[in-house]
């Protein structure tokens, strides 16, 4: 049986340090926000040369991104009664499967 290790690593420097920082640390998964947590992130998207960085710090560590979570906004509510909240969360939620699609990383929670 294989177990995995993970952490929210800082992503000071950029989402491929948080990979470097995991794998220095002994980790074989991570969790990351692909955009600032606090906000619905309608706007944030990810420079391609941002996800080359990511790519090779993958590459560089070994590990698989397909076993890393994206964690969404905390303020992604879509089970909210509010109709306005409701399509701004939804807008969001479709933005972070975007931006995890483009980092091939596998779960959005």
């Amino acid at each position: 049986m294989r177990h995995w290790l993970g952490a929210h690593t800082v992503d000071n420097g950029g989402l491929d340090m948080a990979v470097r920082r995991a794998a220095n640390a002994g980790m074989n998964t991570m969790q990351l926000f692909t955009a600032i947590p606090k906000f619905y992130g309608d706007k944030t998207s990810i420079r391609p040369e941002r996800a080359e960085r990511f790519r090779a710090a993958i590459k560089a560590t070994g590990l698989d991104p397909q076993r890393f979570v994206s964690h969404g906004a905390y303020v992604l509510n879509t089970g909210t009664p509010d109709a306005d909240k409701w399509t701004r969360a939804r807008a969001a939620l479709a933005n972070e499967l975007q931006r995890s699609a483009l980092l091939g990383t596998g779960v959005v929670s």
